[in-house]
């Protein structure tokens, strides 16, 4: 859906269509080719991501995944300005469910983990 914010595909369409054209954001974007000049390539992924990572791709010469956390991540984060995944929990109940699932993924592709 284009000329759609994120918010309103999410009140409109639910999380499962998001990620699914999220997913198809990626593989177009991971099949265009790179110029050979071009610099190292940086792609960014949000933490609800949860499609295949590409074991190659003309976008990378070489996949390294980094798992970026924070110290505070234990207590909870809120985010005000992000859409509501699950409208009928509060939002640190939210998260702390959302990480409980994802912290297991993390760990498993990421090779390597910054501390912010």
């Amino acid at each position: 859906m284009h000329g759609v914010s994120t918010r309103e595909l999410f009140e409109r369409c639910g999380e499962s269509t998001f990620r699914q054209l999220e997913e198809r954001a990626l593989q177009t974007l991971l099949g265009e080719p790179v110029a050979h000049d071009a610099p190292p390539q940086v792609l960014a992924l949000g933490a609800g991501y949860c499609g295949a990572l590409p074991d190659s791709s003309p976008f990378f010469d070489e996949l390294r995944v980094i798992w970026v956390a924070r110290p505070s991540d234990e207590r909870g984060r809120i985010f005000f300005d992000r859409p509501r995944l699950d409208p009928a929990t509060d939002p640190l109940t939210e998260f702390h469910q959302r990480r409980k699932q994802r912290t297991p993924r993390y760990r498993a592709l990421a090779t390597d983990a910054w501390l912010l």
